[in-house]
């Protein structure tokens, strides 16, 4: 709305600025009580002016140009300090005035051309002011619409590079796969003959064990046996002594005196009593104790047996309950290593980012643009909707897969039932502590090395391995691990303790005169648990995850000058994809209160969390 009406009276001005002509509906004006020495030339094109007060200034001159105001009738001068013009014409009044200063200036006193020729520059002043600004505005469209095909191509062009790349990842982790499992079959392979190869090894021992125990209870029986019939023996020949001698002692006495021959009969009788009194004595007491060490070498194999049935019934519990715990961290484990179940998750985190910025950059493109850009979005996210529904799928179906293999693996021990519990007998066997050894394959060095070490707990390994201390010398880090020391803190103790004792005994490092046999060092190594071989094969498929390659195009870049917050209540993160819009504006406690997309209004039929 232009300005009719304006009061700077009163204000101590000193000059009026030409932008003052621009005011050209302008009616009244009043510049009383100011400091105003002149008017400036433009004040003439105020054409609609009709009230104008410059009293109480000290102007000394009118400008001419003032002669145009044809509507002015009211006029207010300091006839005090104006001279021009004369104050007999400023006293006439008004027309007088404009009269005088047209009459001065040689202006016409019908100005009706120049007002015409001033309506028309104007007017054409506007037509061409109105055409720069429309072809400005177009320019800055044409700009507009030029930037945004640019970058809807840039985005198009990403995504076939994104999607190009993916297909070169899955077909190289599918080639991967298919070697993974090549592989792994041919493992497998190699561990069920170690297992058969390590069962009849088990099976001999376990038979050589028996047979020894056997023997061992024969031969105590046997030799009670002879010790009792060795006593028999004596007490027999002690006995025929005795009636030979009484034979002879009977022939001999006979030519002699009857008296004297009766009382040294008697005597021999007596003492002939005493004596066989005492070898029954002797012979009972010698089956007694012949008797009582049967009794306690029985009692003894007894207790013997008991206690290793009862420590087997402990050790069985135990391997059961590792058995459990294993069987639980395999699955999880096998899931988190498993190839193409990584690369699935994959997809569907890129797929739920993508959906993601699909989201923001539709709802930053309703605010500008409304719904016509909303159908090139919807296509494209309908189309990752049904990609991330695949995904699933395969997640599912993969999921599924790798549980069919457990179970194929249950039934398959449950089927070799028997080498199960071969295998965790030897494992038992192996770690059998060091107080239930009854036989000493180490040297007494040894013992003390480890105990230095703070590594008793590995000394079954060397007496398993039969490790002298003349070996243990010339002991290096890869041979420890051989012999199943595989905790990085015993190695590292053990060789500075060998270290110490080689400068304490000033021993140097003896080179064994006999080759160390490869094939004894790999039944060695071999014979250790099957779980060291599946940690092995593990680290190797996290080597193998490790090396996949990432795709070398960035992901698209949709610009969204915007928080990722929940559209309904402004407070946490989105983390919920809608199906089958795949619309993801809502927290995954406000998508649970929703039945309908806030953003297009359609019926939910799953929600996805995004992971």
């Amino acid at each position: 709305m232009a300005v009719q009406v304006l009061d700077l009276s009163t204000n101590r001005i000193k000059e009026i600025p030409d932008l003052i002509g621009n005011l050209t509906s302008l009616q009244s004006l009043n510049f009383e009580d100011n400091c105003l020495q002149s008017l400036p030339a433009n004040i003439g094109n105020l054409r609609k002016l009709r009230t104008l007060r410059l009293d109480r200034n000290p102007i000394t001159k009118l400008p001419v140009q003032l002669g145009h105001l044809r509507h002015l009738n009211t006029l207010t001068l300091p006839a005090a300090s104006l001279t021009f013009p004369p104050k007999d014409v400023c006293v006439a009044g008004v027309s007088s005035v404009l009269s005088y200063l047209r009459k001065a200036g040689k202006l016409p006193e019908d100005d009706s051309e120049v007002i015409e020729t001033v309506v028309a520059t104007e007017a054409n002043q506007n037509v061409f002011s109105e055409m720069d600004r429309y072809w400005r505005d177009m320019e800055t469209k044409r700009r507009q619409n030029t930037e945004l095909h640019h970058r809807v191509a840039e985005e198009w062009r990403a995504q076939d590079e994104l999607a190009r790349h993916a297909t070169e990842s899955r077909s190289s982790a599918l080639k991967r796969l298919a070697q993974e499992e090549t592989r792994t079959r041919a493992e497998l392979d190699r561990l069920q003959k170690q297992r058969d190869q390590r069962r009849q090894e088990l099976v001999a021992s376990l038979c050589d064990a028996e047979a020894h125990a056997d023997a061992l209870i024969a031969r105590l029986r046997q030799r009670d046996a002879a010790q009792a019939a060795h006593l028999l023996q004596e007490a027999q020949w002690e006995e025929d002594q005795m009636r030979a001698l009484y034979r002879h002692a009977g022939e001999r006495l006979s030519r002699e005196n009857r008296e004297k021959v009766i009382n040294s009969m008697q005597a021999m009788l007596l003492a002939s009593e005493k004596t066989l009194k005492h070898s029954r004595n002797s012979k009972k007491g010698s089956r007694l104790n012949a008797d009582a060490k049967s009794e306690d070498a029985d009692r003894a194999l007894r207790r013997v047996l008991a206690n290793r049935q009862a420590d087997h019934a402990v050790l069985a519990a135990q391997v059961a309950v590792e058995e459990t715990r294993q069987k639980e961290a395999f699955e999880c484990f096998q899931q988190q290593r498993d190839l193409r179940r990584q690369r699935i998750v994959g997809d569907i985190r890129l797929v739920e980012e993508e959906l993601r910025r699909l989201t923001r950059a539709e709802q930053e493109r309703r605010r500008f643009e409304g719904a016509s850009a909303a159908a090139c979005f919807a296509e494209r996210r309908s189309d990752l909707v049904r990609l991330l529904a695949e995904l699933q799928k395969q997640k599912e179906l993969r999921e599924s897969e790798l549980r069919s293999r457990l179970v194929e693996l249950e039934e398959r021990k449950a089927r070799d039932e028997t080498d199960y519990w071969l295998v965790q007998y030897q494992r038992l066997m192996e770690k059998k502590p060091p107080r239930l050894l009854k036989e000493a394959f180490v040297d007494d060095d040894v013992y003390q090395v480890l105990a230095a070490a703070d590594a008793s707990d590995y000394a079954a390994n060397f007496e398993y391995h039969r490790i002298t201390s003349d070996r243990l010398l010339s002991f290096t880090d890869n041979d420890l691990i051989r012999i199943g020391v595989h905790a990085l803190g015993a190695r590292e103790a053990i060789l500075r303790v060998l270290e110490k004792y080689k400068a304490k005994q000033n021993v140097s490092l003896p080179e064994p005169s006999a080759p160390v046999d490869e094939e004894v060092s790999e039944e060695v190594y071999s014979a250790k648990s099957l779980g060291a071989d599946m940690d092995e094969k593990a680290g190797v498929s996290s080597t193998a995850a490790g090396d996949l390659p990432q795709p070398s195009a960035p992901p698209a870049r949709i610009v969204a000058r915007f928080e990722s917050e929940c559209c309904v209540c402004q407070d946490a993160e989105c983390s919920t994809i809608f199906l089958p819009c795949g619309h993801v504006c809502c927290c995954e406690v406000c998508s649970a209160r929703v039945s309908t997309c806030p953003l297009c209004r359609r019926i939910v039929e799953q929600c996805v969390q995004l992971s």
